[in-house]
């Protein structure tokens, strides 16, 4: 028997409780990982990591909130401490609370920024120094295809997804030139999972829905392959970005 392509590597995926991350876990298990999965709802967590065990495979949880430096930090500390080190760090953590800006709702922009960008961050700066030492790595940031499209009530959601893309070139350029240090950005269109229980605006809620009444959105699952394909690449090659929306969503 073969043995799996991921097999003696560890991956972190921050923002696994549901939806993309998630998925993500079950998919680089399948492929022999060992897992370390962070968010802020443990029970969910733990509940995926008896999913993996039932596979054979191995896997650790550690509440964690990207908001808190602290706690991704931890996140690092657990993952080498019971697997010896980490080969991928996944951020798959987003809130999309769209509306429109004449309603202020500071709270919510606050918050995009927070989580969506700050906790990209917040997950650089605790794997960076690994990565660096030993002069490789695979980091994926999981975001939006808003950061190219801007419409009414996405000007926060699309300008965090903006700010990580310009990120994650500028890492690339800096890092992948001198070390085995991969930078992924993966930009979705659609996916079927708990962002949109994010919308707080019922005016952009009841929108949005229209639109997703419209079209087969994509599976968390659709996603997962392609960030695996990514991982899959030999050494040399290095798949800066992946773009993948539904057929049917307009630009």
């Amino acid at each position: 028997m073969h043995s799996k392509a991921l097999s003696r590597k560890t991956a972190i995926i921050i923002g696994a409780s549901s939806g993309i991350g998630y998925a993500t876990a079950l998919a680089l298990a399948g492929e022999g990982a060992n897992i370390v999965v962070g968010a802020r709802r443990i029970e969910r967590l733990e509940n995926l990591v008896q999913k993996i065990e039932s596979m054979n495979g191995a896997a650790l949880a550690i509440r964690t909130n990207v908001r808190e430096l602290s706690d991704v930090e931890n996140l690092v500390v657990g993952a080498k401490k019971k697997f010896g080190g980490v080969d991928i760090f996944v951020n798959s953590a987003g809130i999309m609370p769209l509306s429109l800006m004449r309603k202020m709702r500071v709270v919510e922009w606050l918050n995009t920024i927070d989580i969506n960008f700050k906790g990209a961050v917040h997950g650089l700066a605790a794997i960076l120094p690994t990565f660096l030492e030993q002069k490789y790595g695979h980091l994926v940031f999981v975001s939006s295809i808003a950061s190219r499209k801007v419409f009414p009530g996405s000007a926060f959601y699309s300008a965090s997804a903006a700010a990580l893309r310009t990120l994650a070139e500028g890492l690339r350029l800096e890092l992948s030139p001198y070390d085995q240090i991969k930078v992924t950005l993966v930009e979705t269109g659609y996916v079927q999972t708990e962002i949109f229980d994010t919308i707080e605006d019922e005016e952009m809620k009841r929108s949005v829905r229209t639109q997703l009444d419209h079209i087969s959105i994509l599976k968390p699952e659709e996603v997962a392959s392609a960030i695996l394909y990514a991982l899959l690449q030999p050494p040399h090659a290095d798949i800066n970005e992946i773009v993948i929306k539904p057929t049917a969503e307009p630009v």
